[in-house]
Protein backbone atom coordinates (compact mmCIF):
# COMPACT_ATOMS: atom_id res chain seq x y z
CA UNK A 1 0.00 0.00 0.00
CA UNK A 2 1.34 3.69 -0.93
CA UNK A 3 -0.15 6.58 1.19
CA UNK A 4 -0.85 9.43 -1.32
CA UNK A 5 1.82 9.11 -3.96
CA UNK A 6 2.50 12.83 -4.97
CA UNK A 7 4.11 14.35 -8.02
CA UNK A 8 3.50 12.33 -11.33
CA UNK A 9 7.11 10.68 -11.69
CA UNK A 10 7.02 9.53 -8.17
CA UNK A 11 3.79 8.29 -8.55
CA UNK A 12 4.58 6.59 -12.19
CA UNK A 13 7.30 5.16 -10.81
CA UNK A 14 5.14 3.50 -7.62
CA UNK A 15 2.78 2.21 -9.72
CA UNK A 16 5.54 0.42 -11.55
CA UNK A 17 7.27 -1.10 -8.69
CA UNK A 18 3.92 -1.92 -6.61
CA UNK A 19 0.92 -1.58 -8.43
CA UNK A 20 -1.35 -3.32 -5.60
CA UNK A 21 -3.21 -0.08 -4.27
CA UNK A 22 -3.08 3.26 -3.19
CA UNK A 23 -5.12 5.38 -0.50
CA UNK A 24 -5.79 8.77 -1.89
CA UNK A 25 -6.45 11.34 0.77
CA UNK A 26 -10.01 11.68 2.59
CA UNK A 27 -11.22 13.92 -0.13
CA UNK A 28 -13.89 13.08 -2.75
CA UNK A 29 -12.29 15.78 -4.99
CA UNK A 30 -9.20 14.50 -4.60
CA UNK A 31 -9.92 10.80 -5.06
CA UNK A 32 -11.49 11.44 -8.12
CA UNK A 33 -8.80 13.00 -9.63
CA UNK A 34 -6.76 10.40 -8.81
CA UNK A 35 -9.07 7.54 -10.53
CA UNK A 36 -8.90 9.34 -13.56
CA UNK A 37 -5.21 10.05 -13.62
CA UNK A 38 -4.50 6.75 -12.70
CA UNK A 39 -6.53 5.74 -15.84
CA UNK A 40 -4.90 8.36 -18.20
CA UNK A 41 -2.16 6.28 -17.29
CA UNK A 42 -3.92 3.22 -17.99
CA UNK A 43 -3.62 1.81 -14.77
CA UNK A 44 -7.20 0.57 -14.75
CA UNK A 45 -6.46 -2.55 -12.71
CA UNK A 46 -5.19 -0.32 -9.40
CA UNK A 47 -8.05 -0.23 -6.29
CA UNK A 48 -8.38 2.98 -4.83
CA UNK A 49 -9.36 4.01 -1.54
CA UNK A 50 -10.51 7.25 0.06
CA UNK A 51 -9.50 7.28 3.48
CA UNK A 52 -6.57 9.81 6.29
CA UNK A 53 -3.67 6.54 6.14
CA UNK A 54 -4.06 6.72 9.95
CA UNK A 55 -5.66 3.47 9.91
CA UNK A 56 -4.08 2.13 6.82
CA UNK A 57 -6.89 -0.09 4.67
CA UNK A 58 -7.74 -3.34 6.71
CA UNK A 59 -9.57 -4.75 3.87
CA UNK A 60 -6.54 -5.06 2.02
CA UNK A 61 -3.93 -5.93 4.71
CA UNK A 62 -1.70 -7.81 5.40
CA UNK A 63 0.89 -5.93 3.62
CA UNK A 64 4.77 -7.02 2.76
CA UNK A 65 5.96 -3.40 2.22
CA UNK A 66 3.91 -0.01 3.35
CA UNK A 67 5.16 3.28 1.89
CA UNK A 68 4.00 6.58 3.35
CA UNK A 69 4.45 9.71 1.50
CA UNK A 70 3.40 12.44 4.24
CA UNK A 71 5.70 12.67 7.45
CA UNK A 72 4.37 11.59 10.78
CA UNK A 73 6.02 12.10 14.20
CA UNK A 74 5.05 8.83 15.11
CA UNK A 75 4.18 5.55 12.82
CA UNK A 76 0.71 4.51 12.93
CA UNK A 77 0.19 1.61 15.18
CA UNK A 78 -2.53 0.10 12.73
CA UNK A 79 0.06 0.23 9.93
CA UNK A 80 2.79 -1.80 11.70
CA UNK A 81 0.05 -4.27 12.99
CA UNK A 82 -1.06 -4.27 9.24
CA UNK A 83 2.62 -5.62 8.08
CA UNK A 84 3.60 -9.44 7.67
CA UNK A 85 6.18 -10.61 9.59
CA UNK A 86 9.41 -9.73 8.49
CA UNK A 87 7.13 -6.57 6.48
CA UNK A 88 8.97 -3.29 5.37
CA UNK A 89 7.69 -0.10 6.27
CA UNK A 90 9.23 2.99 4.78
CA UNK A 91 8.10 6.63 6.85
CA UNK A 92 9.55 9.69 6.70
CA UNK A 93 9.60 10.90 10.61
CA UNK A 94 9.43 13.91 11.93
CA UNK A 95 8.23 17.71 11.37
CA UNK A 96 11.00 20.38 10.85
CA UNK A 97 14.33 17.73 10.86
CA UNK A 98 12.80 14.69 9.23
CA UNK A 99 14.54 11.68 8.29
CA UNK A 100 13.30 8.51 5.99
CA UNK A 101 13.07 5.74 8.31
CA UNK A 102 12.97 1.93 6.97
CA UNK A 103 11.19 0.25 9.68
CA UNK A 104 11.24 -4.28 9.81
CA UNK A 105 7.64 -5.74 11.94
CA UNK A 106 7.54 -8.82 13.56
CA UNK A 107 4.77 -9.82 15.23
CA UNK A 108 3.04 -6.51 14.55
CA UNK A 109 5.75 -4.58 16.33
CA UNK A 110 8.61 -2.45 14.69
CA UNK A 111 11.68 -5.05 15.78
CA UNK A 112 14.81 -2.87 13.83
CA UNK A 113 14.85 0.34 11.80
CA UNK A 114 17.36 1.91 9.36
CA UNK A 115 18.18 5.43 9.09
CA UNK A 116 18.02 6.09 5.32
CA UNK A 117 18.59 9.80 5.69
CA UNK A 118 16.82 13.16 5.72
CA UNK A 119 14.14 14.09 3.78
CA UNK A 120 11.78 16.54 3.27
CA UNK A 121 7.86 15.54 3.07
CA UNK A 122 3.90 17.47 3.95
CA UNK A 123 2.75 16.42 7.09
CA UNK A 124 0.13 13.85 7.38
CA UNK A 125 -2.99 15.04 9.40
CA UNK A 126 -5.08 14.27 12.39
CA UNK A 127 -3.20 12.16 15.53
CA UNK A 128 -0.19 11.20 13.73
CA UNK A 129 0.94 15.12 12.22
Amino acid sequence: MVRAPGRRRVRRLLLEAAPRERLTPADDERHERAERRLAELDYNEVPIGVGDGHEGWPAHAPYDKLYLTCAVRSVPDPLVEHCVDGGLLLVPIGVTNQRLILHTTRDGQIVDSLDCGPVRFVPMQGPYA
